[in-house]
């Protein structure tokens, strides 16, 4: 038995753990989302953070709230074609891992939701880190993804070729005007 004063809970010396399910490994399983954690303080979130991290989990929600690590590696199906289309079609997206694409989805559909109410509301996606922490890499993801969505909504019938495929096509055209210009010019 270890007695402590009260103070030593207010003066945050003391840290309440929380209980982890293992799976059949007998391995940890930290919750895809924060909110569910029994004590949630700073120990517990990096802690939890952590252990997702080693398994490429890379993304973890907080209630509405989207915590992403950069791998500094590539990860296996965690964006493309494939990935935009489980969130597409989700009808709620709380059936599936937390994900950039969940964050852009939810805006979209909540944009339209509004359109539809005749209540227009506008929508933001704040994607903030310190440099380096892949910020730029995030929102091209939620603007591939928000392009595509759009096209697909537009049209529910398969494109020939979905928007951002498109926009990354004009951009590497415009590319190669741009060098072949400077190789012309001597720049």
């Amino acid at each position: 038995t270890i007695l402590l004063s009260p103070s030593a809970i207010d003066d945050g010396m003391l840290v309440m753990d929380n209980e982890y399910p293992t799976d059949s490994e007998g391995n940890i399983t930290c919750p895809s989302d924060l909110i569910t954690l029994t004590h949630l303080h700073e120990p517990a979130v990096v802690y939890c953070l952590e252990q997702r991290y080693k398994l490429d989990q890379i993304y973890t929600a907080t209630g509405p709230v989207l915590l992403a690590l950069n791998p500094f590696k590539p990860i296996r199906h965690l964006y493309g074609e494939v990935t935009m289309k489980k969130y597409f079609d989700s009808k709620t997206n709380t059936d599936l891992p937390p994900h950039v694409y969940q964050i852009a989805d939810t805006a979209f559909r909540n944009m339209l939701r509004s359109l539809e109410d005749e209540q227009p509301k506008n929508q933001a996606i704040l994607v903030s880190g310190e440099s380096g922490a892949g910020k730029t890499v995030t929102t091209k993801f939620v603007m591939k993804y928000l392009a595509a969505l759009s096209q697909r909504s537009a049209n529910p019938v398969a494109p020939a070729k979905r928007a951002y495929l498109q926009v990354q096509e004009k951009k590497q055209q415009a590319t190669q005007q741009t060098q072949k210009w400077n190789n012309g010019h001597g720049a």
